[in-house]
């Protein structure tokens, strides 16, 4: 009963193991290596350039958020060696990488949608005042109590 699984067992490593050696893999070039390296680090200097172009700061963010996103992949691909992976890990990162965009895009559109929806306002809404001043219901009543006290 032992030998017939011992057999099987052996025999299954030594099918697995012919198996690893078709998919086995070689380094990549050094030169690519540190090929990718140098656009790294180009790629750091661009964003510092990003951040100061006299841009609005939605789109600094945009550019910023897509040099990461190819700085990410980069690494990813090449420096992980997912290149010589399966399939299948690609398309977990791939799809993390998505869900991640998903949220950043929802997360910048509605803080760019805060100045497009109060900007009659401007910063009387955060602190609860309506557009004569008054301090709005729930408000802090406190400081405007305080501040008719000192004009009258």
């Amino acid at each position: 009963m032992f030998d017939n699984l011992k057999k099987s067992f052996s025999k299954s490593n030594s099918e697995n193991s012919s198996d690893h050696e078709k998919k086995s893999h070689g380094l990549l070039p050094v030169k690519l290596y540190l090929a990718i390296f140098t656009v790294l680090l180009i790629m750091i200097f661009v964003n510092v350039g990003i951040a100061h172009l006299p841009i609005p700061s939605l789109w600094k963010t945009v550019l910023l958020m897509t040099v990461a996103l190819i700085q990410t992949i980069l690494v990813a691909v090449f420096f992980m060696e997912l290149i010589h992976e399966d399939k299948f890990y690609s398309f977990v990162f791939g799809s993390a990488v998505l869900f991640m965009l998903l949220f950043f895009t929802i997360t910048l559109a509605e803080l760019s949608g805060r100045d497009f929806f109060h900007k009659n306002e401007g910063i009387k809404i955060l602190r609860g005042v309506d557009q004569k001043g008054n301090f709005a219901p729930g408000g802090p009543k406190l400081e405007h109590s305080k501040e008719q006290g000192n004009e009258h």
